[in-house]
């Protein structure tokens, strides 16, 4: 019996047409809204990190956590790293309440339509505090 599916029919070029500069200046914006929402991303790893592991042997507890090695947390905390596949794995498999907000950044709200993740203005001041913290390691 022959098939009824249709062919998928090709496209032309990656961005369904448009030049070679168009094409690349469109790939370019995509690229840059990735990496900034991948650093978001990292933002809120580190937010949920220092709130729930304690800040002395925080590296060797979150290894006991979730078995990825100490030194590994360590480079992400430092900077020296991204977070691994491995580590939101691990993260949003230990805080699977948490999962959605630090995956996609949505806010997680109660009953009421009040921000229960992130707290109201706590990530915010997270990162002002982070920022303050790096400006005054560099002497800025």
């Amino acid at each position: 019996m022959p098939s009824t599916e249709k062919p998928l029919r090709k496209q032309k070029g990656r961005s369904g047409g448009g030049s070679p500069e168009e094409n690349f200046a469109a790939d370019e914006e995509k690229r840059q809204k990735l990496k900034e929402q991948v650093s978001q991303m990292q933002d809120r790893l580190m937010f949920l990190l220092d709130d729930w592991a304690p800040a002395t042997y925080k590296y060797n507890y979150l290894q006991s956590r979730t078995g990825i090695p100490a030194s590994s947390w360590q480079n992400f905390f430092l900077g020296k790293q991204k977070a691994t596949v491995e580590m939101l794995m691990a993260i949003s498999m230990q805080m699977p309440a948490e999962a959605q907000w630090l995956m996609t950044g949505w806010p997680i709200k109660d009953a009421n339509g009040k921000s229960v993740l992130p707290p109201d203005g706590a990530f915010e001041k997270y990162l002002e505090r982070r920022e303050w913290a790096r400006a005054q390691k560099s002497g800025t």
